[in-house]
């Protein structure tokens, strides 16, 4: 039963090279949150490179399955080293204690933004690059297209927000000055942007556009020739209870269909987004001091991760007095499809 919960809790992934994993290996596990796919989605792209394994873990729900995963290979492998992608907030520093405690060294790369984390992951430690794969780090859709292109290319994923570059792209480029090929998947990129990369690059290097189809939600299949009566004027009542059960049938599935793409799409958060985007539904609109108490996370953590949810136009936040009223945009409504509540 132990084995079934940790099978269950924890996404192994064994990634295989062409070359050996003794002459390129250089963490022996990436461990990252396993609800945050972002950092999930580099994380595969250099364990491709490296040939390592990529352990999920779950704060607070699989910490010991994947303690004794790294301390048993701990035992097998001297001097075992583990690359840690995220920040504390991610992966938690106590959990980091914990490897350390058993002889495990561990490395940590992250940033307070997607963004950030995979310009460290990519200026650390992928330096020989060739190229650079961009993708729009709040179009979750587009993150396994960017992942096979970095595996096909061997080249990091940078994420872009909105279209527009990290700030430190420019510093980036100057460390990565071998790269020749710039693959932007879909449209991560805006064409003003795009201007913007091509005079940092000049012609040192290639843009490279990866078209992705539009993704469609599946069609609902319909029931109506099983279900509809036969069209007869003496059964025009029974006729009429029928379409009614089958607009009931049909309102419940597509509130279904809404809520999955609902679960769908808060996947890709991390636990503090979602708890603050529940909050939001509930409430409508409350004050940054109101969401702290209701929290009971302290006003810096409140202020950073409120930050980034604005950059990511998931809230906005207007200015009352000495603090700030909260709510959610309009476009992050619309895909939820949902309203929040008008308290």
């Amino acid at each position: 039963m132990r084995l079934h919960m940790a099978l269950a809790l924890i996404s192994v992934v064994v990634i295989f090279s062409a070359l050996p994993l003794s002459a390129q290996q250089i963490f022996a596990v990436i461990i990252v949150r396993g609800d945050i796919y972002p950092d999930w989605t580099v994380s595969m792209a250099y364990a491709h490179k490296i040939g390592s394994f990529v352990v999920q873990l779950f704060p607070g729900k699989n910490d010991r399955e994947v303690l004794n995963l790294i301390g048993g290979l701990a035992r097998f492998e001297r001097n075992t080293t583990v690359l840690i992608v995220g920040d504390p907030m991610a992966v938690p520093d106590y959990f980091v204690g914990e490897l350390e405690g058993m002889g495990v060294r561990c490395v940590r790369v992250g940033g307070l933004t997607r963004a950030e984390t995979s310009i460290n992951l990519a200026s650390y430690y992928w330096k020989d690059a060739k190229g650079i794969v961009l993708v729009d780090g709040l179009k979750p859709e587009l993150y396994l297209p960017a992942l096979e292109k970095s595996i096909e290319t061997s080249s990091p994923i940078i994420y872009t927000m909105n279209g527009t570059l990290p700030k430190t792209m420019p510093e980036l480029l100057k460390v990565l000055n071998g790269v020749r090929k710039i693959y932007v998947i879909g449209n991560s990129l805006s064409p003003k942007t795009e201007s913007t990369l091509k005079a940092l690059i000049s012609e040192r290097a290639s843009i490279i556009r990866i078209s992705v189809g539009n993704m469609t939600l599946p069609k609902i299949k319909t029931q109506e020739n099983s279900l509809a009566p036969p069209i007869d004027l003496i059964v025009v009542s029974v006729l009429s209870c029928a379409l009614g059960v089958i607009a009931a049938y049909y309102i419940s599935k597509r509130r279904d269909l809404i809520r999955r793409a609902t679960l769908d799409l808060l996947q890709f958060f991390s636990e503090d987004e979602r708890r603050i985007v529940d909050i939001l539904l509930e409430k409508g609109e409350i004050s940054q001091e109101e969401l702290a108490e209701i929290t009971g996370y302290s006003r810096p953590k409140v202020s950073r991760v409120i930050a980034e949810m604005v950059d990511k136009k998931i809230v906005e936040r207007r200015r009352k007095g000495r603090t700030y009223t909260l709510r959610l945009t309009e476009k992050f409504i619309s895909a939820l499809g949902t309203r929040p509540s008008s308290e």
